[in-house]
């Protein structure tokens, strides 16, 4: 049988070998379940996109070191921790981790707050498709987190 090697398995030509979608994680933090449900909707109708949720800062603080993702979107006003200590705290902990702001605020003075805490950019919540822009930018050119096999990646 020509089409079989030593171990009997069945030779797979590359015409018919499957692509490999290499799986994105992204973190959503928001105290609104509404707009964590909504916000997961549409990001995971990208191919190869996850999103894991948290409901507030500390949590996504938490979750973040147990889940390394690949980048992480933060609301401004949450319990707990607001979403420019979690930036911050997370910035420290995982300095490449890109992070974006989704406030209803968008000010140049939280622009600069944002920056200072480490994280990246702001968006405005009647904004979807700017986050939605500004997460392929970050995520097409970034290789999955190396040590994602440890823990499963679920909210």
């Amino acid at each position: 049988m020509p089409d079989t090697p030593a171990y009997g398995l069945p030779l797979i030509s590359l015409a018919e070998a499957k692509p490999h979608v290499m799986t994105k994680h992204i973190l959503i933090a928001d105290d609104s379940s509404f707009l964590r449900e909504n916000l997961r909707l549409m990001i995971e109708r990208h191919p190869g996109w996850e999103v894991c949720e948290a409901g507030d800062g500390a949590e996504a603080v938490r979750k973040s070191q147990q889940l390394a993702p690949d980048a992480v979107v933060l609301d401004l006003t949450m319990p707990k921790m607001d979403g420019l200590a979690a930036g911050r705290r997370l910035s420290q902990l995982m300095p490449k981790l890109p992070m974006a702001l989704f406030s209803i605020d968008t000010s140049s003075q939280l622009e600069t707050a944002a920056q200072a805490n480490g994280i990246a950019a702001v968006f405005s919540k009647a904004q979807w498709s700017q986050l939605f822009d500004w997460l392929e930018t970050v995520l097409g050119g970034l290789p999955p987190a190396y040590d994602r096999g440890r823990v499963p990646f679920a909210a």
